[in-house]
């Protein structure tokens, strides 16, 4: 049976339900979406539907609803828990959503895997590619890992970085044990595009990332002999896959940003992990350095 509470009021039954699950992406905490809330959409009406094994968490608006978390900076979203469980919900959860009112989800960023898409379709839903999160498995040797990339991206790999290094050698890379938050924004800053996308709510959303208890951080930085950081990555930790969130470098520092990932992805297969995930994007660097696409999903149903 299908019980509803209000996001606020959800945190216990949200810990209960994932606790002995695998949490695949951080965006899938009530931390997560607690703080996005707080942050960037306080007014929101935010609806956790749930079961023994399986939750939902919903904006509603008029008679619409979508998914609460945040669809442009959550690269995942789904409903939550069982997999093995998850047809039994839509199916349950479909008729409630009807009679209170409800008239059309739209739901974003479903990831590939998930059983919901096929779920959803078989009750007459519309899906579409919504965009690409190229991942890569990761080799258990440099060596393997240069020998796996296409021979002209092996040859630019080897080329870029060491043209950095012989050009920038008081630049060194390192992984930093405290998230340095305003140093990331200050380079992502540097992109018109960041730029825009960063206002004064989305900083206080990311200043927030690393103290969230559920959501493991990591920085990778460049930077300079007198401690002047150039390029910086900050990712999410899960298990042994590293998943790339967002970036920012000097552009003075010609090739900075290209050279953080590819020193990022030779000491992810020095300490051991086995997958590196892009989320999503389609940027042409990614697959030169090995990537491959794996879509997320938009799905539509009226009710």
């Amino acid at each position: 049976m299908i019980k509803t509470l209000r996001l606020e009021e959800s945190e216990s039954i949200w810990n209960d339900i994932v606790k002995n699950e695998r949490i695949p992406y951080p965006f899938y905490t009530h931390e997560w979406h607690r703080q996005w809330k707080k942050t960037l959409s306080p007014s929101a009406t935010v609806m956790v539907y749930h079961n023994d094994d399986v939750l939902i968490s919903l904006v509603l608006a008029n008679n619409d609803a979508h998914f609460s978390g945040g669809e442009e900076i959550a690269d995942y979203l789904d409903a939550i828990g069982r997999e093995d469980k998850k047809e039994a919900f839509w199916q349950q959860l479909l008729p409630h959503l009807q009679d209170n009112g409800i008239k059309q989800l739209l739901l974003r960023n479903i990831p590939a895997a998930s059983p919901t898409k096929d779920v959803l379709l078989s009750l007459g839903a519309h899906a579409d590619i919504e965009d690409m999160t190229p991942t890569m498995m990761l080799k258990e040797t440099d060596e393997a890992y240069l020998e796996s990339l296409e021979r002209k991206n092996r040859h630019e790999f080897k080329r870029k970085v060491k043209k950095f290094e012989l050009t920038y050698p008081q630049v060194q890379f390192s992984v930093l044990e405290t998230i340095d938050i305003p140093s990331l924004l200050g380079l992502m800053k540097r992109d018109e595009d960041k730029k825009t996308f960063l206002t004064k709510e989305m900083e206080a959303f990311f200043s927030t990332l690393p103290t969230l208890k559920h959501v493991n951080t990591l920085q990778a930085t460049a930077k300079t002999k007198e401690g002047v950081i150039v390029a910086s990555s900050l990712f999410f930790v899960v298990d042994k896959t590293l998943l790339l969130y967002n970036s920012g470098f000097d552009t003075t520092y010609q090739g900075s940003g290209l050279y953080l990932k590819a020193k990022t992805i030779l000491w992810a297969i020095k300490n051991g992990y086995k997958e590196y995930n892009f989320l999503q994007g389609q940027e042409r660097y990614k697959y030169e350095l090995g990537a491959k696409d794996i879509a997320v999903y938009k799905i539509q149903i009226a009710l």
